[in-house]
C-alpha cells in the first residue's frame, strides 16, 4: 500500500498510439564470401582458402532480408606473407556493396585460416674465413654440415635464391682443427629453414714456403690501342700452403692496373697477385713497377 498525501490526486494513463512491427520476420542463407584487402609481403601468394563455414543465416524483416544480395566479410593481408588466422565479421550488402541494416547474421563472425602458397628448395650453404693461421699453419679445407638446407616460403620469393653465407670464421692464430657452429641467416622475409644452425670445420695443417718464379705481369684496364712499357716484366711471389702439389708460373697471376693512364704519362703501381686456394701469397719482389703509356 502506498500512502499519498491527502492534497494529491490519482489517474489512470491513456495510450493513445501503439506502433506494431507486423512485417514477417524471414531467414535466408548465404554463402559467405571473402574479400582481401591491402598489399602483401613481396613474393607472397594466397593458396585456396575457405571461410570454414557453408553458409550464414540472415534474419530479418522480409523487405530487409529480401534487399540483401550476399554475405561479405572483409580480411585484412597487409605485408602478410605467412599463414594466419584472422577473425572475420559478417557483414550483409546490397546490390551496390552497402550494408543492409535492420537484419542480422548468424553465426555474426568466425575465425577464418588464411593460408599461402608455400614452396621447398634445397639451398647450399657456404662458410668462409678471413686472418692468417698461427705459423706454419695454413687453411687446407672449410667444410660445413649441413651441405644444403630446406627453404621453405612464398614460391615466387624463392626463386633464383642464392646460395646462403654463413658469417665469416675468424682463424687469426689458430694452431689446430676447430669445429664452430653459426647461426644459418633467413634468406627471405617468411621464410621457414630446415635447420637453424650449421657445423662449420675448419681445417688447418703445416704448411711450407715456396718461391713461384718468373710470374708474368699482366696489363688490366688498357685502351684499344694503347701501348704500355713496365720497369719489370715479371715478379717471384712467396706463397704458402701445401708442399704439393708444386705451384708453377701458369698457376698465378699478377697484374697492373692502368685504367686512366693517358698516353705520353707515367705511375707507379701495385702489383696485384692471385694465388689458388689454399695457398697464401706472402710477399712479392717487386709490389710496385713504373708503368709508362707510350705515345
Amino acid at each position: 500500500m502506498i500512502n499519498l498525501p491527502t492534497h494529491a490526486t490519482t489517474y489512470t494513463p491513456q495510450v493513445k498510439h501503439v506502433t506494431l512491427d507486423l512485417r514477417p520476420v524471414i531467414d535466408r542463407a548465404f554463402k559467405p564470401t571473402l574479400h582481401f584487402q591491402g598489399t602483401m609481403s613481396i613474393g607472397a601468394q594466397l593458396a585456396r582458402v575457405h571461410a570454414g563455414i557453408p553458409q550464414v543465416i540472415v534474419r530479418g524483416p522480409d523487405v530487409n532480408v529480401r534487399r540483401v544480395r550476399a554475405v561479405v566479410g572483409n580480411i585484412s593481408v597487409v605485408n602478410r606473407g605467412s599463414t594466419f588466422v584472422a577473425h572475420v565479421t559478417w557483414a550483409p550488402v546490397n546490390q551496390q556493396g552497402a550494408t543492409v541494416g535492420g537484419v542480422k547474421c548468424s553465426p555474426a563472425s568466425t575465425l577464418v585460416t588464411v593460408p599461402f602458397r608455400q614452396t621447398s628448395v634445397s639451398v647450399p650453404l657456404v662458410a668462409s674465413t678471413f686472418g692468417i693461421p698461427a705459423s706454419p699453419y695454413y687453411v687446407a679445407s672449410v667444410q660445413v654440415l649441413p651441405r644444403v638446407i630446406q627453404v621453405t616460403g612464398a614460391s615466387s620469393a624463392l626463386v633464383n635464391l642464392s646460395p646462403i653465407a654463413l658469417s665469416p670464421i675468424n682463424v687469426t692464430g689458430l694452431q689446430q682443427t676447430s669445429t664452430i657452429t653459426k647461426t644459418i641467416p633467413i634468406p627471405v622475409a617468411g621464410a621457414h629453414l630446415s635447420s637453424v644452425t650449421a657445423n662449420v670445420t675448419v681445417t688447418v695443417v703445416p704448411g711450407v714456403r715456396t718461391v713461384v718464379q718468373h710470374v708474368p705481369i699482366v696489363i688490366r684496364g688498357a685502351t684499344p690501342h694503347g701501348h704500355y712499357k713496365l720497369s719489370a716484366g715479371w715478379v717471384d711471389v712467396t706463397v704458402f700452403g701445401p708442399q704439393s702439389p708444386a705451384l708453377t708460373a701458369q698457376d698465378l697471376e699478377a697484374s697492373v692496373q692502368v685504367q686512366g693512364l693517358a698516353a705520353g704519362q707515367s705511375s707507379r703501381e701495385t702489383v696485384t697477385v692471385s694465388v689458388p686456394s689454399p695457398w697464401v701469397a706472402q710477399s712479392v719482389s717487386h709490389s710496385v713497377v713504373n708503368v709508362q703509356a707510350l705515345p
